[in-house]
């Protein structure tokens, strides 16, 4: 289903008399084209076969896709343009998210009718792609606290080492761990132990940054890379962290459950090394952990 939520530009008769006369260009074989969109489940190589589409009757458009709940922002053939049109796409169970098609020039009936044929084609490769990326999703994002689970962690530090390195930029590591979680565990039990999981993963991702990335590596110890950020401001946003999460109040049978983290962290100006970066880390962790706890230890 197509669902127009842009304003389109005003036509007037006489264009639109212009577009009945116009001949109608070549466009290829549609099968072709609907088989081409079936080729693949990711959106980069799908969505620009569109556009390419597009261009054959309306040359110079660009286009955008946004998917919202995913997170998920797109731009094709360059900045937007003056003339936008906006497409919400969705089958009967699904949203499929929103596409922009803009133009230098303004479109008549007969491109805009264009647009929507095509874009109908678009709609069940489209529908593909989304489960394939919400597949992709729960498969990296840890179930009980919602954020990165251990395998998104090692892709996304190894993509983001390489990357720091490439281009010169700091790029820093935090390993954190809940104190005496344990403890936690044997007199709450384990479900409040998972509140508190949760309540921590929450109060983390709170203290950091939006380009920050949070994951939890295993049990109750969870990671963070900062990018673009050297050893004296992972030591400020470390200590940020700490503080959240000692403020927090959890409460269980009218009693404040008292949570703290230790954190250990390391830097790209330490290490050039990513394994030698998480080992370091690590280490700095521990050395909290036997320095009394609910701390930040680096260097």
């Amino acid at each position: 289903m197509l669902s127009p939520t842009g304003t389109r530009d005003r036509f007037s008769k006489r264009a639109a008399l212009v577009t009945q006369k116009s001949p109608v260009p070549d466009l290829g074989d549609t099968l072709t084209f609907v088989q081409s969109l079936q080729s693949s489940l990711e959106l980069e190589v799908i969505l620009p076969l569109l556009l390419e589409r597009l261009c054959l009757f309306i040359p110079g458009s660009r286009m955008s896709y946004r998917h919202e709940s995913l997170g998920i922002e797109l731009e094709f053939g360059g900045p937007k343009l003056k003339h936008q049109f906006y497409y919400q796409l969705k089958t009967e169970h699904q949203e499929l998210g929103e596409i922009r098609i803009s133009n230098s020039k303004r479109l008549n009936e007969g491109h805009l009718k264009a647009i929507e044929e095509n874009l109908s084609h678009l709609l069940f490769p489209l529908r593909n792609a989304m489960l394939y990326q919400e597949a992709i999703r729960s498969a990296r994002v840890d179930a009980l606290t919602g954020v990165g689970n251990r395998f998104a962690f090692s892709r996304s530090f190894e993509r983001e080492h390489a990357l720091a390195m490439r281009h010169q930029n700091d790029l820093s590591l935090l390993v954190l761990d809940v104190d005496y979680f344990k403890s936690i565990n044997d007199r709450y039990g384990h479900l409040v132990g998972d509140q508190v999981l949760r309540e921590v993963a929450q109060a983390i991702q709170n203290a950091m940054r939006q380009t920050d990335m949070v994951f939890r590596y295993g049990g109750e110890e969870f990671t963070a890379i900062l990018t673009k950020t050297d050893a004296e401001g992972a030591a400020v946003i470390a200590d940020r962290v700490r503080k959240h999460v000692a403020d927090l109040y959890i409460r269980h049978e009218g009693q404040r459950i008292a949570v703290t983290i230790s954190i250990g962290a390391s830097s790209s100006s330490d290490s050039v090394d990513g394994r030698a970066m998480f080992e370091q880390a690590d280490n700095n962790l521990y050395r909290a952990k036997r320095n009394g706890r609910n701390q930040v230890c680096s260097g």
